[in-house]
């Protein structure tokens, strides 16, 4: 039988990291059913003071399922590297629906990274009423640096009603750009 698993109402905060890694506040890696992810709190994730720094990092992330993520608030995640490193606020694949969420004051150091509000990819996905803002990535080199959303892969993406506030983007990289929306 089909999968039914919720995710709801829980806090997740203070992971930190010396070096290079992954750190998931929300990870789902399952192929068939359904799913709700909704009303998480999730925030303070950082390089341990000292450490070498370029982790990767996803508020949320889900794959290859029927998901509805909505209503969570994810903020300061905060990577101090010297290279490499990508930073999520929401990642999911599949067919999904993110909506009603809070993604703000996510950045990296890094000086090859990629910072991303929403990272949407899959078959079908409603994305509409987010609230995205105060991503940074003051040394990256990428030329999509940061990206309130991106949407990649999939047949069918609806986007709308989502607010995007980037703040005064610079970088010491020369080949840095950001955009609202990415595909």
């Amino acid at each position: 039988s089909a999968t039914l698993q919720n995710v709801n109402n829980n806090i997740i905060r203070n992971f930190s990291t010396p070096t290079t890694g992954t750190l998931n506040g929300i990870q789902n890696n399952t192929v068939a059913g359904t799913f709700q992810c909704k009303g998480n709190t999730i925030s303070n994730f950082t390089t341990t003071v000292g450490g070498a720094g370029g982790f990767s990092a996803n508020g949320i992330t889900w794959a290859n399922a029927n998901v509805d993520i909505s209503g969570n608030t994810i903020f300061s995640i905060n990577n101090t590297g010297g290279t490499g490193g990508t930073i999520n606020g929401i990642s999911a694949s599949g067919s999904s629906t993110v909506y009603n969420n809070k993604v703000y004051s996510l950045s990296s150091t890094s000086t090859s990274t990629t910072v991303t509000g929403l990272n949407i990819s899959g078959s079908a996905n409603s994305v509409y009423n987010n609230l995205i803002g105060n991503l940074t990535a003051p040394a990256s080199n990428n030329a999509v640096a940061i990206s309130g959303i991106t949407l990649s892969g999939g047949t069918t993406s609806n986007v709308y009603f989502n607010t995007i506030y980037l703040p005064t983007l610079s970088s010491t990289g020369a080949a840095f750009g950001a955009s609202g929306i990415y595909m």
